[in-house]
């Protein structure tokens, strides 16, 4: 099983300023336990890091593991993290504009809100989401049977 070379890791983030996450990983499906992702975002902060966990693949995880959701980990965590979520890998809905970021530091929203306004991106559609709301009523059988 992969594992975080956590010196390699500190060097590195030294010299960023944003930290991508695939949480959890893509295309392994690994899962990151509570101190690994602990670990890494206490780095991510030691050195101003922001970090952008990837957590689409969340709701696709095999019997017997969990998922953690870096932003739940604190408040300092969550001031630091942007989290993508959407029902698209789910429920086999690319395309659809049903994707959602999770921002709890207001400055952070804003910055980003500003981003993607000006780029024209703001916004989904109602096929969107009544998609994703029948996907998580009702998509319970389709997910078991997934995975």
């Amino acid at each position: 099983m992969y594992e975080i070379d956590f010196d390699d890791f500190e060097k590195k983030a030294s010299q960023a300023s944003l930290f991508l996450l695939s949480n959890p990983h893509n295309p392994v499906g690994r899962i990151w336990n509570e101190a690994e992702l602990r670990r890494m975002a206490d780095i991510c902060r030691k050195h101003g890091v922001i970090i952008v966990s990837d957590e689409i693949h969340n709701d696709l995880i095999l019997p017997g593991n969990k998922h953690t959701v870096m932003a739940g980990l604190s408040p300092e965590i969550a001031d630091i993290t942007l989290t993508c979520i959407a029902p698209s890998k789910t429920f086999n809905m690319a395309g659809l504009a049903t994707s959602s970021v999770i921002i709890s530091n207001v400055e952070l929203r804003e910055k980003y809100a500003g981003f993607i306004n000006a780029l024209h991106l703001s916004g989904g559609n109602l096929f969107g989401a009544v998609a994703s709301e029948a996907g998580y009523r009702r998509g319970d059988r389709w997910v078991d049977e997934l995975m």
